[in-house]
């Protein structure tokens, strides 16, 4: 036979392997061998020449999905949806998928992947049922059982903590955060995210995570207190916000709350002179309404302090009908009062029974008592199961 005059150069394929899956990211892996040029006479040694070509380009059915360069032979590439898939790898002149010049194509591989499906999980409300206690519902659609869900929460700006792990029986999402500290200081954002489970074993990355909603925060001050006016002031925040907020109220000796005001925004005023009068501990919460649920904010507490006040001095002839007598102003309760006065040699000049609204006009059987210091002692009975009884001495100025 002899050596022949001319030998064509070998070209080596490219061959595409049977692709891989990875569950948890959902990725397809592809490998490939190298397109080679092989001189003849050196082969399966010899070098390989110079390609005309600079990309792979990789196919998915029949789809331009990705291009690599010649020295790369694999690529993972996410799958966006379940079902047969057919992969095949081209080597191209030009990077370009409907133009690449010269090119080679490998095999064609065909798969079928699927995986269990889940929606975005949808958190309805956050409900604070505690001083440190919120109570996390929504639902979930698809194949939940094959799913693992954790719930996490985090102040508005800072990073997200975990807050637990539930095993769904049903499509509710139900979840008790039973630790939450810092309720009545601002409000704390919710999310859950779902992790699938393959072979027994937890997917380190979520497969889904849920939008955020936010538990509602309420607060609260005294604006005004007198012994005729009483004003609070409210603020509240909710991220996103409710369609419509109820302001509820619990005042001393109730049992249970009571709306308040409908429909309200922040700030909010809220008048309580037609309570007076009042004292001790003010309870209030905020109701956030979205469609079918009601979400309830953390429980505000205002205590409404009594007050006593005693005049120094009082002029019966005074042009102003509040300093014409003397007599003690009480705030937030309405007591029986008890009052004895006495000048400076201890002779009782006044004493009242025990009445409401006892005073001391200056009189003295019957006669303007002389201008000058008096000593009293007054005793009040506050009528009030949040305001001890108490008593109260000192010096009065009466003037002529």
């Amino acid at each position: 036979q002899g050596t022949p005059d001319a030998q064509t150069r070998i070209h080596r394929t490219i061959h595409l392997e049977s692709p891989g899956f990875d569950l948890c990211t959902r990725e397809v892996n592809l490998e490939w061998s190298s397109y080679q040029i092989i001189t003849f006479p050196e082969f399966p040694d010899g070098e390989t020449e110079a390609l005309p070509f600079s990309v792979y380009q990789v196919f998915v059915n029949g789809s331009f999905a990705a291009s690599v360069g010649m020295e790369e032979t694999s690529l993972d590439l996410v799958l966006e949806a379940p079902g047969l898939q057919t992969f095949s790898v081209r080597a191209a002149e030009v990077d370009h998928p409907s133009e690449p010049g010269l090119y080679a194509e490998s095999n064609t591989r065909q798969a079928t992947f699927s995986w269990p499906e889940l929606d975005e999980p949808v958190l309805t409300k956050a409900d604070v049922t505690g001083e440190a206690s919120v109570e996390l519902h929504g639902h979930v659609a698809g194949d939940y059982q094959q799913y693992v869900f954790y719930f996490e929460r985090n102040r508005p700006g800072e990073d997200f903590i975990a807050a637990g792990q539930i095993d769904l029986s049903s499509d509710d999402l139900f979840f008790v955060d039973e630790e939450v500290d810092g309720l009545d200081e601002g409000i704390w954002y919710y999310r859950v995210r779902a992790h699938l489970v393959d072979d027994d074993q937890e997917c380190p990355e979520p497969a889904v995570t849920s939008g955020m909603i936010s538990t509602i925060w309420l607060g609260g001050e005294i604006r005004t207190q007198s012994s005729d006016q009483l004003l609070l002031e409210f603020g509240f925040d909710q991220d996103p916000m409710a369609d419509t907020f109820i302001l509820q109220q619990r005042l001393p000796g109730e049992t249970d709350f009571s709306d308040v005001a409908e429909n309200i925004s922040s700030p909010y005023p809220l008048d309580l002179s037609g309570e007076l009068p009042l004292a001790g501990e003010l309870n209030y919460r905020l109701l956030g309404q979205s469609g079918t649920e009601t979400a309830r904010s953390n429980v505000v507490q205002i205590s409404v302090n009594p007050e006593i006040n005693i005049p120094n001095a009082f002029r019966p002839g005074s042009s102003l009908v509040e300093n014409q007598v003397f007599s003690p102003q009480f705030i937030g309760f309405t007591p029986d009062v008890y009052i004895r006065v006495y000048n400076r040699y201890g002779l009782k000049v006044f004493e009242s029974g025990p009445a409401p609204g006892a005073a001391w006009d200056g009189s003295l059987n019957g006669k303007d008592a002389p201008e000058g210091a008096y000593f009293y002692h007054i005793v009040y009975t506050s009528n009030n199961p949040h305001v001890e009884d108490g008593e109260i001495s000192g010096t009065v100025y009466l003037l002529r």
